[in-house]
């Protein structure tokens, strides 16, 4: 059975995590987790400030994990609840999220940026990223687009928005992908990978992409960003 952890590192927008009023753990492990359903966790979050600290918005990059902090208002050198839901049909192996959290104390704004890594383990059930809230990020985005735009919609999020990848997701370099064909390209997008983690985008693989949207993906992929 595959070992699922969460590391959270926290940083501040400044770059310093010295500066941020707000405390958390270097480290939560999981245990376990399957990939056919959700899992929740409760994070302790301290103050350091000396004054209240107002949460004015806690964010994330991708809509399987959602976050909030209660309360939002923290009392001086308080204690606060950082709540992490994550959705990991659709994912196998190392998974990589941010989250984001804003707020202010005594009137000066913080920025503090969470990393949340995982490996999920598989149960049984593949699932798809285009089931649930995943679909917010992976599939509907998709809807009438092409070409440059279809691959900010829906790629950029895994693989980068310069095709530099974004781990565990390969990055997809015009020089990376020379040794394969257009068929090869179009069948992987199309069919997906499960071995891999890729999932596959063609409607009749339970994806939200057509052939000439997966069609103008790999012309794309062949010339330089």
């Amino acid at each position: 059975m595959a070992t699922f952890f969460f590391w959270l590192i926290a940083s501040t927008a400044a770059g310093s995590a010295a500066e941020s009023p707000l405390r958390v753990p270097a480290e939560i492990a999981f245990g376990d987790i399957p990939n056919d359903r959700r899992v929740s966790r409760a994070v302790t979050v301290t103050s350091t400030a000396s004054v209240a600290i107002k949460i004015r918005r806690v964010s994330t990059s991708c809509g399987c994990l959602t976050a909030r902090i209660d309360p939002e208002n923290i009392l001086p050198k308080g204690l606060a609840s950082l709540l992490l839901d994550w959705d990991p049909r659709g994912k196998i192996g190392t998974n990589e999220k941010r989250v984001t959290i804003q707020g202010d104390a005594g009137g000066k704004a913080f920025e503090t940026g969470v990393r949340v890594t995982g490996d999920v383990s598989f149960h049984g059930k593949a699932g798809t990223l285009f089931e649930g809230s995943c679909n917010a990020c992976h599939g509907a985005p998709a809807a009438g687009k092409k070409g440059a735009e279809l691959y900010a919609a829906v790629c950029a999020v895994c693989h980068g928005a310069g095709r530099e990848g974004v781990a565990p997701s390969p990055p997809l370099a015009q020089t990376k992908l020379t040794p394969y064909s257009d068929r090869w390209l179009f069948d992987l997008v199309y069919d997906g990978s499960w071995d891999k983690g890729m999932p596959g985008f063609g409607l009749k693989a339970g994806g939200p992409l057509d052939s000439t949207q997966i069609a103008s993906l790999v012309r794309l992929l062949r010339a330089a960003p």
